[in-house]
C-alpha cells in the first residue's frame, strides 16, 4: 500500500469529528475489514468433556447391560448416570456446530457474516440502524427491528468501532436529551414490570406443586390424587411456558433499554461543551462512557490530552489531564479507534 493511499485512509478514519465518516464516498475509499472469531480455545474443554462422557457411557453400560451381580437400586444409579454422560456426549457434538466456520466481512458496500448456529447475515450499511459490542460479543439492529448478536468475536470492539463510522451517513438524526431520557425511563419500567411478571409466574408454579403435594401427601393412589397431581403438572407447565414468554418480552425493553442508554450517552458526549483550549481531536471511547480531548499549542507539535467520563447521573467529569507530549501526533495515533477503546 503506497504512503498516499495509507495517509488517505489514516485521514478518513481519524477524522476530527470523532473518526465518523463523512460522506458514502469516502466510505467506499476505506476497504474493508474481518471478524476474528475465537474457537481453538474451546477445543481442549469440549474434548476433554466428550471423551469423559464417552468413557462413563461405556463403562456404565457395561455394569447395566453385562454385570449381573448388581442390585435394582444400583441399576437404577447406573442408569441415571449412563443417561446423563450420552447428554454430555451429545451436547459435545452439537457444540461443535456452533460458530462452525464463522465469518464476518465488512465490505465496499454491507456487511456478511455467518455465525452461531450457521445463522446468515447479508445487508448494506443502510439497513443496519445500531450496533454495540460487549466483551467479546457485537449486537446489531436492523431498521426492520431485527436483532442479530454475534458471539465469540474477539475484535468485537474494533468491528464495532469501525462499523460505526460505516453507518454513520445513514444514521438519522439523533433526538436530543430529554426525549432519550424520557424513552429510557419508559422502557426500564416496561422491562421491571415484564420481569416481576415472570418471577411471578415462576413463584405460582411452585405454589402449585406444593399445594398438590400437601392436598395428596405425596400419594397417587386413589383417581382424586391423581387427578390433582395432573392438573398441577399442567399448571406448572402453563406457567412456566408463561415465564419464559414474560422473560422473553422483558428481555427485549432491555435491549432497547441499553440502546437507549448508549445513545444518550452518545448524545451528551458528543454535544457538551468543550474545556478550553486548542482542541486537535475528540475521541469517545467504545460505549459511550467517557472521552479524551486531544489539545494542541499553536505553531508546534506538542500537546497534551484530558480523559472525561460520565458518572452514575450522566454527569461529565474530568478525570484526569496529562503532563505535555513533544508528539502531538503520535499521541492521536495512539488515542484514535480502536487504541482508545481498549485504554479509556
Amino acid at each position: 500500500m503506497s504512503e498516499e493511499i495509507r495517509e488517505k485512509r489514516e485521514k478518513l478514519r481519524y477524522a476530527a469529528n470523532g473518526g465518523m465518516i463523512r460522506n458514502a464516498a469516502a466510505l467506499r475509499e476505506v476497504g474493508s475489514m474481518d471478524g476474528i472469531f475465537i474457537q481453538k480455545q474451546f477445543g481442549l474443554c469440549r474434548w476433554l468433556l466428550l471423551g469423559s462422557g464417552i468413557l462413563l457411557a461405556l463403562l456404565f453400560s457395561f455394569l447395566l447391560f453385562v454385570d449381573n451381580a448388581m442390585s435394582p437400586e444400583d441399576k437404577a444409579g447406573c442408569r441415571i448416570i449412563l443417561v446423563l454422560s450420552l447428554v454430555i456426549v451429545a451436547l459435545c457434538l452439537i457444540s461443535h456446530r456452533f460458530n462452525r466456520g464463522a465469518f464476518l466481512h465488512l465490505g465496499e458496500d454491507g456487511l456478511t457474516a455467518r455465525f452461531a448456529w450457521r445463522v446468515r447475515l447479508q445487508c448494506p450499511y443502510s439497513d443496519i440502524a445500531f450496533c454495540s459490542c460487549s466483551g467479546m460479543t457485537l449486537t446489531l439492529r436492523l431498521q426492520n427491528e431485527k436483532r442479530y448478536i454475534i458471539p465469540l468475536l474477539n475484535n468485537a470492539a474494533v468491528i464495532c468501532s469501525e462499523l460505526r463510522k460505516r453507518i454513520g451517513p445513514f444514521r438519522p438524526e439523533m433526538p436530543d436529551r430529554e426525549e432519550l431520557a424520557r424513552t429510557l425511563a419508559l422502557q426500564k419500567r416496561r422491562h421491571r414490570k415484564w420481569t416481576v411478571c415472570a418471577f411471578g409466574a415462576l413463584l405460582l408454579a411452585m405454589i402449585g406443586i406444593v399445594v398438590a403435594v400437601l392436598l395428596t401427601g405425596g400419594n397417587t393412589d386413589t383417581h382424586t390424587d391423581q387427578m390433582i397431581v395432573a392438573a398441577a403438572l399442567c399448571l406448572f407447565a402453563g406457567l412456566c411456558a408463561a415465564a419464559f414468554f414474560f422473560a422473553g418480552k422483558g428481555g427485549r425493553w432491555l435491549a432497547d433499554a441499553d440502546e437507549t442508554a448508549m445513545l444518550l450517552r452518545e448524545r451528551i458526549l458528543k454535544t457538551a461543551p468543550l474545556p478550553p483550549g486548542s482542541v486537535r481531536g475528540v475521541y469517545p471511547n467504545g460505549d459511550f462512557t467517557g472521552r479524551t480531548i486531544v489539545y494542541g499549542y499553536p505553531n508546534s507539535d506538542s500537546g497534551y490530552y484530558v480523559r472525561q467520563a460520565l458518572d452514575k447521573n450522566l454527569n461529565l467529569t474530568t478525570t484526569y489531564t496529562s503532563k505535555v507530549i513533544l508528539d502531538i501526533g503520535s499521541l492521536q495515533d495512539v488515542l484514535a479507534p480502536p487504541g482508545l477503546n481498549d485504554e479509556a
